[in-house]
C-alpha cells in the first residue's frame, strides 16, 4: 500500500479512514490524551509499549472514536454519505 499510495500506512489510514469517520484523535502512535494503561492494583501505569508492526493492534483511540467507528458498523458500511465497507464484507 505505502509503494502505491507513496504514503506511510498511517497517513493513508489517517486521511482515507479515520478523517472521514470523524474519529479525530485515533492514531497508531502514542497520544497522551488517551486513557493510559495500568497494573492489577489499578494505580501504576504501565509505560506505552510501541508496536514494531503498528497495523497488527497499534490503534490508540478515545471512546468517542470508537463510537465513530461502531457507528459505521451500525450503518451498515456507511456514515455521513461515505460508504467505507460493503453491505457483503461485514455479513461475511
Amino acid at each position: 500500500m505505502e509503494k502505491i499510495t507513496v504514503l506511510r500506512y498511517e497517513d493513508f489510514v489517517g486521511r482515507e479512514i479515520f478523517d472521514v469517520l470523524g474519529m479525530h484523535q485515533a492514531t497508531f502512535f502514542f497520544n497522551e490524551s488517551i486513557a493510559a494503561s495500568y497494573a492489577a492494583d489499578g494505580e501504576t501505569a504501565i509505560p506505552y509499549g510501541h508496536l514494531l508492526l503498528r497495523p497488527e493492534g497499534a490503534l490508540n483511540v478515545t471512546s468517542a472514536d470508537m463510537a465513530q467507528l461502531l457507528k459505521m458498523y451500525m450503518g451498515h458500511g456507511e456514515l455521513n454519505g461515505h460508504t467505507l465497507l460493503q453491505e457483503d464484507s461485514l455479513v461475511r
